[in-house]
């Protein structure tokens, strides 16, 4: 597809998308439609995808899930973008995309939410058992690489709940992704830090509201691929098992039982009936 194709595609699909958008998007859907095509312009990764019909389609899906969830393209504070490698598309979400969605989807899990990045030469501490933070910066110091990020998640209820992810658990997320060295980390390491480390921090509160906006946006969070291989092989065995147990295992025919014919009841004999005769006339009388 050319790029006029691609406005093209884009322009006959979105009506459909609309019809899904969250209640949380105050944007009218020729704007929107026009920076979702802009930021597909700007990627050349997915103007190559966008090529054959699959690229095209599964680049729709995700401005259709970024409706979905009430995120926006572009602007002044961008929400989300496409990020395409190969023949693989998804949409990532930024910190103030997810700051957005907890506050305002049709059903909020929190009443705010900041993750922010810290870097060497920056004075920092958190108390955990106060939920406070302190982090400054004097500005006299060169800042060095960045060594972990902290989110302050406060509850619907008002209690603050302070989380932090060290450079260390960042790098070990990196080498889960299919592309550690893309563009992604290697352009834009501290953003990538941001939007990970913001899913990890926010995925115990949407599972506990069971908030579909809000899962669908953490489907992307990459996962040990050494687990999956794992859950794999022990399946494999419990299969290779019960399969290996299907050939031993005899199984006996049933017995059929064959039901006794019902006899009749045989009448009462002669002289159990003439002694029941006597009772009865005894009963109750007085005897001269």
């Amino acid at each position: 597809m050319s790029e006029n194709q691609i406005a093209q595609y884009v322009d006959r699909k979105m009506p459909a998308a609309w019809e899904v958008k969250s209640k949380s998007l105050k944007i009218d859907m020729e704007t929107y439609k026009k920076r979702a095509i802009i930021s597909i312009y700007q990627n050349d990764e997915l103007l190559k995808i966008a090529q054959t019909d699959d690229g095209a389609s599964k680049i729709m899906m995700c401005v259709t899930n970024a409706a979905m969830m009430g995120l926006q393209f572009g602007g002044q504070f961008p929400q989300c973008e496409i990020v395409g490698f190969g023949k693989t598309v998804y949409l990532n979400i930024r910190p103030s995309g997810f700051k957005h969605m907890v506050k305002n989807s049709s059903n909020p899990i929190l009443k705010d939410f900041t993750v922010r990045a810290v870097y060497s030469g920056e004075e920092f501490m958190i108390d955990y058992a106060g939920a406070q933070v302190k982090h400054s910066y004097d500005g006299k110091t060169e800042k060095g690489e960045l060594v972990g990020v902290y989110g302050i998640i406060e509850r619907l209820d008002g209690e603050k709940v302070v989380e932090y992810m060290n450079r260390e658990d960042i790098e070990k997320i990196r080498s889960w992704s299919p592309q550690p060295n893309g563009k992604a980390w290697t352009k834009s390491y501290d953003q990538m830090a941001l939007t990970k480390a913001a899913k990890r921090f926010l995925k115990p509160y949407a599972e506990e509201k069971e908030d579909k906006e809000i899962m669908l946006a953490l489907m992307e969070e990459e996962q040990d691929p050494n687990i999956e291989k794992r859950v794999n092989e022990h399946l494999d065995t419990v299969i290779e098992v019960n399969a290996e147990e299907a050939k031993t295992e005899t199984i006996e025919p049933e017995q059929t039982q064959t039901a006794e014919p019902q006899k009749e009841p045989e009448p009462p004999k002669e002289e159990n009936k003439n002694q029941e005769n006597q009772n009865e006339t005894g009963k109750g009388k007085k005897l001269f």
